[in-house]
C-alpha cells in the first residue's frame, strides 16, 4: 500500500473510533456502568433453576418495568420510537407471572418524562432485553421445565433487530437533545428503580405478602393477579 493510501486508512480508522467514543450510546454506557454492575450482581445471586427465585425475578422486574413503560406511553414514546408497541414487554411479563403463579406488586408512580427522559429510560429497557439472552442460557442450563415454559419476557424480541435499530434511532435523536446529563439521569433513575424492586422483595414470598396486605386495604386491587390468574401455581 502506498504511503498516501496508508495515511487515508489511518485517518478513517481514527475518525471512526472518535465517532464511536462520542456516541450517545457510549456516553450512556460509561455513565451507567456502576448501576449496571450492581444490578447484575443481584441477578447473579439467583438460582435460575429455582421456581421461587424465578418468580421473585419476574415479580421484581414487573414492579419496575410496568411503571416505566406506562411513563413512556404517557410521554408519547411512539413519536420517538414508532415501533414501540412491538418493543413493549408488558403483555409478555404478565403472561409469565400468571403461569408461574406470581403476583403483581404495588407499582411505583413515575415522574413525567421529557424527550431526554424517554431516551434514557428506553436505553435501560432495551439493554435489559440483551441481558435476557444471557439469563435464558442460565435457565436452559438449569433445565427446570416449569421455568422454561414461562420465558416470554426474557425471550421477547428474539431473532429481531431491536437493539441495533434502537441504537440507530438513539444516535439520530442525539443531535436534538439539550443535555446529555438529562438522558443519563433518566437512565440511572431507571436502573435504580429496578435495583430497588429487587432489594425490596425476595424469593421467600415477600412480594406476595406485600400484595396481599395492600389488597386487604383496598389500595391496589387492580394491580394484583386474581385467583383465576394464579391457578397455574407450580409449587
Amino acid at each position: 500500500m502506498r504511503p498516501a493510501d496508508q495515511m487515508v486508512v489511518r485517518k478513517y480508522v481514527k475518525d471512526r473510533s472518535h465517532s464511536r467514543s462520542n456516541s450517545l450510546r457510549s456516553y450512556l454506557r460509561a455513565a451507567t456502568a456502576q448501576d449496571h454492575a450492581q444490578l447484575d450482581a443481584r441477578l447473579s445471586a439467583l438460582d435460575w433453576g429455582s421456581v421461587p427465585d424465578y418468580r421473585y425475578f419476574l415479580e421484581a422486574s414487573a414492579a419496575a418495568l410496568l411503571p416505566v413503560e406506562a411513563a413512556l406511553v404517557d410521554a408519547n414514546v411512539i413519536r420517538i420510537f414508532p415501533d414501540w408497541e412491538r418493543r413493549s414487554r408488558r403483555s409478555a411479563i404478565l403472561r409469565d407471572l400468571e403461569y408461574i403463579g406470581g403476583c403483581l406488586p404495588p407499582l411505583a408512580a413515575q415522574p413525567r418524562l421529557g424527550f431526554e427522559g424517554v431516551l434514557g429510560a428506553t436505553y435501560v429497557l432495551e439493554g435489559s432485553r440483551l441481558g435476557g439472552g444471557v439469563l435464558l442460557e442460565r435457565i436452559a442450563e438449569a433445565g427446570n421445565s416449569a421455568i422454561l415454559c414461562a420465558t416470554s419476557y426474557l425471550s421477547h424480541g428474539s431473532g429481531q433487530r431491536f437493539w441495533p435499530t434502537f441504537v440507530d434511532r438513539l444516535e439520530k435523536h442525539a443531535a436534538q437533545i439539550e443535555s446529555r446529563t438529562a438522558v443519563v439521569v433518566a437512565a440511572r433513575q431507571t436502573f435504580k428503580l429496578f435495583a430497588s424492586m429487587f432489594a425490596r422483595g425476595g424469593p421467600l414470598g415477600t412480594w406476595r405478602k406485600l400484595a396481599d396486605e395492600t389488597d386487604s386495604n383496598g389500595a391496589f386491587n387492580d394491580r394484583t393477579l386474581g385467583p383465576s390468574e394464579t391457578s397455574h401455581r407450580l409449587i
